[in-house]
């Protein structure tokens, strides 16, 4: 079977996304009630931002190019360059959303 390399690189991004949004419901409904959740937009604006920057970060640096050709070294490094951009940009935006997120 012939598979095209985007649809795989759309497959992994497309389940990345998947796993971080579930992550993030949970934690958010671990933090506070589900009726609080759904009462406030800003975690769901945060959400939809988070997930933008993810998939226009990976599409910059190449992160889903090829897992088999880099060394697994540079494969972590760059998720944690990830992970730190994500943090950077959640902390600007419950700062300057001002909201009682959490």
């Amino acid at each position: 079977m012939i598979v095209n390399k985007k649809s795989i690189t759309n497959f992994r991004i497309f389940t990345d996304l998947l796993l971080l949004n579930i992550s993030f419901m949970l934690s958010a409904i671990y933090a506070q009630s589900f009726e609080t959740l759904m009462s406030r937009t800003y975690l769901f604006i945060l959400l939809l931002s988070l997930n933008i920057l993810w998939y226009t970060s990976s599409n910059l640096i190449k992160l889903y190019d090829d897992y088999r050709s880099r060394v697994f070294s540079y494969q972590v490094i760059g998720i944690i360059k990830y992970v730190l951009w994500q943090v950077v940009f959640t902390i600007l935006f419950i700062f300057f959303a001002k909201e009682d997120l959490f």
